[in-house]
Formats: structure tokens, C-alpha cells, sequence
């Protein structure tokens, strides 16, 4: 499967869409770009038993389906680049949890808490998104949990993006190194998905997980029980036009790659 570098610059005439816009305008775009077949998952009851989840009798197979795949896909990619990969623990969460400052990993239905390395579950959250959205729905919730497993490999990595997006983690609002962390976790979901196509149960449409990082964008507007003041400005900024951009790119690089090495946000793609 090979994605067009000239389909990336297309995003550059996109200057005075709304975010909508552009991503409908994107999708069409791509759909000549990309071929394979939609997603597609099966459930396998002896890979999800594998997973250890806090509440997991509350999760649907199909949430456990992924964060099987998650484990399963980055022990792989994490012993091809000689990167350690210590799994997250997984809890789902509730509205009475007090929670640790989880203000890099905040984002809709699944949030990471890198103090802990815990990735937090909203069950509720994620079960709306299907009942709203369908079939979307799920690649929307296959985005989310991918995008907090992401922060966790960045901290086992201990990339210069993540180590300077920590120094700075105490300051209130949205600065580019913290995006850039941001751009960097969508850059390892496409890294994740390219290689987790390669199993013959899963395949996720790149178009199909575009889809699913816009409607979480939208969804992150609205208030969460687990996001303070200083998440609820960063989850503004990342859904601003020129950040969703971005943030697209970024995920096409990892989508089309698959190569952990090529995700340094820091110069090439950023934000200037």
C-alpha cells in the first residue's frame, strides 16, 4: 500500500476551508490516493483474555480486540528499532477516580498518565462515539486508545519531543512543544496501523482513521469529566485548521513508513 507524496501537499491549498471543510475535501482527495478495504477486526477470546484491564468486564470485546493488538503490535516494532517495551497498565475509568496530572495524555474516551504510565478508559465516551457515528464510531475509538498508547511508547522512548514537552508540562495553555508531542503521537499511530495491517484479522483504512481523529477533535471540545482548565485549551488548539493539517501529515508519515526512526517533530514538518 503506498499513499502519493504529492496527496500531502494538496493540504497546503487548503487555506481558507473550516476544519470540516478540509477534511471532507481531504477524504475525497485520498480515496484516489489509497487503495485497500475497510476495517475490519475479529475477535480472537484468546488474545483478549491476554489483556489485563482494571474493569475489564466492562469493556466490549472489540475494545479489548485493539488493546490486544496494541500490545502485541508494539512488542514487535519495539524489538525491530531495539526499543524496550514495557506494556501500560489499563484501567477503566470512572467519574469519582482521582487521577494523576494527566495533562499530556488528555484526550477523548482514553487518556494516558505518563506518572503512572496508565492509560484511563472511558467506556461511556467510547460507546457513544460508535452509537453516534457507527462504523466511524469505531475508528474513532480505535484512534483514541492508539493516540494514549502512543504518549506511553514516546516515554519509553524518551524522545528530545517528549523530555522538553515534560519540562514544560507545568506551564498553562497550549506552546508548540507540546504540540509538537502531539504531532509526534499521531505520527506512532500511523506507525502502529501500518504495521498492525500486516495481520491477516485487522486492517484500518487510512481514511477510516482520518475520520476518527476528526470526530475525537470535535468530541475534545466538549467538557470531560478528567480534563482540567489548562487540557481543555490544548484540546482547542490541537482542533484548530492549520494544527489538524498537521496533524494529518504527520499521521500519513507513520501510515506510510512505518519506520519509529522518522517521527522527530522537532525540525522537519513542524510548526513554523
Amino acid at each position: 500500500m503506498f499513499i502519493d507524496v504529492n496527496c500531502i501537499s494538496f493540504l497546503r491549498k487548503l487555506k481558507f476551508a473550516r476544519i470540516g471543510a478540509i477534511i471532507m475535501l481531504f477524504f475525497a482527495f485520498f480515496s484516489s490516493c489509497i487503495s485497500g478495504y475497510s476495517s475490519n477486526t475479529d475477535v480472537d477470546s484468546s488474545e483478549i483474555n491476554g489483556v489485563n484491564v482494571e474493569g475489564k468486564e466492562e469493556l466490549p470485546a472489540s475494545i479489548l480486540v485493539v488493546l490486544a493488538a496494541l500490545e502485541d503490535t508494539w512488542q514487535a516494532i519495539g524489538e525491530n528499532a531495539n526499543i524496550y517495551f514495557r506494556p501500560p497498565a489499563f484501567a477503566v475509568f470512572r467519574e469519582d477516580m482521582e487521577v494523576e496530572n494527566c495533562s499530556l495524555g488528555g484526550i477523548y474516551g482514553a487518556f494516558y498518565c505518563p506518572s503512572s504510565e496508565r492509560i484511563y478508559i472511558d467506556v461511556n465516551a467510547l460507546k457513544g462515539l460508535k452509537k453516534q457515528f457507527g462504523s466511524v464510531g469505531e475508528s474513532a475509538q480505535v484512534y483514541t486508545l492508539a493516540l494514549a498508547m502512543a504518549h506511553h511508547i514516546q516515554k519509553l522512548t524518551d524522545t528530545t519531543v517528549y523530555t522538553n514537552a515534560m519540562q514544560e508540562s507545568t506551564e498553562q495553555g497550549c506552546d508548540q512543544m507540546k504540540l509538537k508531542l502531539v504531532l509526534q503521537a499521531d505520527f506512532y499511530v500511523g506507525v502502529w496501523v501500518f504495521h498492525v495491517n500486516k495481520r491477516p484479522d485487522i486492517h484500518y483504512e487510512f481514511r477510516d482513521m482520518v475520520t476518527g481523529m476528526d470526530i475525537v477533535n470535535n468530541a475534545v471540545k466538549e467538557d470531560t469529566p478528567h480534563m482540567n482548565s489548562a487540557q481543555q485549551v490544548m484540546s482547542h488548539e490541537l482542533s484548530k485548521r492549520g494544527v489538524i493539517e498537521k496533524r494529518v501529515r504527520w499521521f500519513a508519515e507513520g501510515y506510510n513508513t512505518g519506520d519509529i526512526r522518522q517521527g522527530d517533530t522537532s525540525n522537519s514538518l513542524g510548526l513554523n
